[in-house]
């Protein structure tokens, strides 16, 4: 945001206030998680985020923008998914909490598969055999 009309740029740049999160500080960051996570039992990323002082989505975003960061969250992304599939495999964590943590943060889901049982060739002759009656509802008197 540029200063206002009349006053001096807040900064060299003009570009507004400094920004906090510089690269070096995020560097820094880097280097914290890393240290953090080879304390056994630190398997959550918002644990983390308590311990620095700040909320989880003050790091979001920060693995993209920056390499340091990026390589040690691939690293611990990797270190989580091992924690609750061990954790699970062996029932010390309940299923759908791992498979709910797996799917938000890991982009990893269950799939199912559906089958429709009738003739493929006659998908309108199958709907209308299980509307059991109810074939009128599917009719529009516009």
């Amino acid at each position: 945001m540029p200063a206002p009309k009349g006053h001096q740029n807040y900064n060299i740049n003009g570009e507004g206030r400094p920004k906090y999160w510089t690269k070096e500080r995020i560097d820094k960051e880097a280097e914290a998680l890393e240290k953090w996570m080879k304390i056994q039992g630190n398997n959550f990323i918002q644990d983390f985020c308590i311990s620095r002082d700040y909320s989880v989505y003050t790091i979001s975003g920060w693995d993209k923008e920056n390499e340091n960061f990026g390589l040690s969250m691939g690293k611990f992304k990797t270190r989580q998914q091992s924690f609750l599939f061990k954790g699970s495999l062996s029932k010390k964590l309940g299923h759908s909490m791992a498979a709910l943590i797996l799917s938000h943060s890991h982009d990893i889901n269950a799939k199912t598969e559906q089958k429709i049982i009738g003739d493929a060739t006659a998908p309108l002759s199958f709907l209308l055999q299980n509307a059991d009656g109810n074939s009128k509802d599917l009719v529009s008197n516009g």
